[in-house]
C-alpha cells in the first residue's frame, strides 16, 4: 500500500490498506502502521471527512498516539 501510494496511485494503495488490515491480526505494530498509512491515503485523496473519523478511531484504540492527535487538529482545518 505505501509503496503504491508513493507512486501517487491512492486509490489503489488504500484498497492495499483495507485488505491488509485483517490480515494483521493481534499485531499491533502492523495493525497501528496500516490504520495510520489508511489515513494517510484518504487525506491524499482529500477525502478529509473519512480520514477524521477514522483518526478519532485510532485514537479509541492507541489513546496516547501524540501523532495522531496533531493529525485530527490538521484534519479540523480542512
Amino acid at each position: 500500500g505505501a509503496a503504491v501510494c508513493g507512486l501517487g496511485r491512492y486509490e489503489e494503495g488504500l484498497a492495499c490498506f483495507e485488505e491488509a488490515l485483517p490480515l494483521a491480526g493481534e499485531q499491533t505494530g502492523l495493525q497501528r502502521s496500516i490504520l495510520s498509512n489508511r489515513i494517510s491515503a484518504l487525506e491524499s485523496l482529500r477525502r478529509f471527512a473519512r480520514a477524521a473519523e477514522l483518526a478519532e478511531e485510532f485514537l479509541k484504540l492507541y489513546p496516547n498516539d501524540s501523532r495522531m492527535k496533531r493529525e485530527i487538529l490538521f484534519l479540523q482545518t480542512r
